[in-house]
Parts: structure tokens; sequence; C-alpha cells
């Protein structure tokens, strides 16, 4: 009966030659990869999807930033279609199904103040033990042993609500240690706070890479007739990604996107 129902939704809407309104939700403070900036989703992220998008004329799609876990919230009630840009962790969070075809690679790596990795920490979680870690509210980074041994009380760890949050716990305050996100997006927003601020900010420094994750368009399963037309979106959003990764042009999109981001001296921060 659901079969037959988004067939004739399907014939009606080709029949109107209307778009079909879509409104996907994106992380607002994810920078330099979704974040908001003047009212607008900004970020290598909505750059991809809304290249993928103008080659799907039969929809016409909002991009809409949200907090992280409001948004996950929301598709978990069935109260959103998709969310970008989630990692693929299918035990966690159930209410997510599918997710598109990869978009980005991300490596994460856990960054620390300079003191902390005087000792050498080249193993991931183990080296850490003992320290207090930071990651984004809502984000699940670090592996299965790294949340044993938060749970274990080996690390303790704390849940801040941005980049830039993170980094001022980190290097101004004093109230952790080390900060576990995607590498890309810690540099830049150090580079990026050390151009605001007044006094002079040490540089963070790389230590451990902890995994190599990639990001999605995460849908909903909750609440299927809301969405009769998630089906045929699914298809044609994963078909114009490959299409585009075949071609060169999204990894084109990628580069030049890095190229005008990225300062010659950020990357001298990494070790």
């Amino acid at each position: 009966m659901n079969l037959i129902f988004v067939l004739l939704f399907l014939i009606l809407q080709s029949a109107r030659a209307e778009p079909i309104p879509v409104t996907l939700l994106g992380d607002h403070n994810y920078y330099p990869y979704s974040y908001v900036e003047h009212n607008k989703l900004k970020g290598l992220y909505p750059m991809i999807i809304r290249r993928v998008l103008s080659r799907m004329p039969h929809y016409h799609a909002t991009l809409e930033g949200v907090p992280w876990k409001r948004g996950l919230k929301l598709l978990e009630k069935g109260k959103a279609f998709a969310l970008f840009p989630p990692y693929k962790h299918e035990a966690t969070r159930p209410y997510i199904a599918p997710y598109s075809t990869p978009l980005l690679a991300e490596t994460v790596a856990v960054f620390c103040r300079e003191e902390i990795l005087t000792t050498s920490r080249p193993r991931w979680p183990e080296d850490y033990y003992g320290l207090t870690v930071g990651i984004n509210l809502g984000f699940e980074l670090g592996g299965d042993a790294f949340w044993v041994a938060v749970k274990d009380k080996k690390i303790e760890l704390k849940e801040y609500g941005s980049n830039r949050l993170n980094l001022v716990k980190l290097l101004i305050a004093g109230q952790t240690d080390c900060y576990v996100n995607d590498r890309q997006a810690v540099l830049l927003s150090w580079n990026q706070l050390a151009q605001e601020n007044c006094r002079s900010l040490e540089p963070v420094e790389e230590g451990a890479i902890v995994s190599v994750e990639y990001g999605h368009l995460g849908y909903t399963n909750q609440a299927p007739e809301r969405y009769p037309y998630k089906a045929d979106f699914v298809q044609a959003f994963d078909h114009e990604v490959e299409a585009l990764q075949h071609s060169g042009e999204l990894q084109q999109l990628i580069e030049a996107y890095w190229q005008r981001l990225m300062p010659t001296e950020t990357n001298s921060h990494q070790r």
C-alpha cells in the first residue's frame, strides 16, 4: 500500500511539473565544513550539496542550519528529512537510514597543548589516559576504545558546542588537555581564533591520528508517510554525487575550497 502511495505521489508531482520542496538540515557550527554566517548556511558540505542539487531540478531544496544535537533529535523523531554531515554510526543512530554516498573524507586527530606532547603519545587512546579530552557536543568521535576509557574514567570527557569553544577551553582556559576533531577544522579554527585574539595564542600540537571518517547526508527512517519522495530523492542524490566523483568535478570543488581558506602558515602547527 505504501509503495502504491509513493508511486502515485511521484506521478502526480511529475504531471504537475513542479519541483518537490525538500528541507535539508546542516550543522550550524562546524567551521569550515558547515556553519551559519550572516543567516546563510556556508561551508564545504553546503557547497557540495548545492552543486549536487543543481543537477536535480525536480527538487527545490532549502538548506537550513541547526545545532547538531537538535538536528539528530529531529531525525530521530521523524520531524526532519535529512541532516549533514553525520559519520556512519548505525549502531548508535538506528533512526538514520540510509546514508548517502560518502561526500568527503575527514581525518580525525587529537590536538593538545604543547606541554602535553613533550611526552610522545602515538597510541590512541592508551597514551591519553589520565587526561581531559574535549569534543564537540553530540559528536561520536574517538572510537569504541575511547568511549570505554571514558566510561571507565581513564579519560575525562568534556563536550562543548563548537570548534572555537573547544579551543578556548584548551588553549586559554586550560580546562582540557586535548581536543579531538577533524584536522582541517581544528587548524582553520585555530588560525581564525589566533587572528581575532588580542594576545599571543600558543599553537595546537597534533598528536595521534584517531581515524578517517566520511561525512554523508543522513536520512531519517522514521515517519515515512511524511516523505513519500524519499526513495526517489535518495537514488537521485547518490547518482549525482557519483557522477561528480567520476568526472573529477567533486575533487576540484574540494581542492579549490581549501586553497581559498588555508593560509600557508596554518600547516606549520602540525606535528
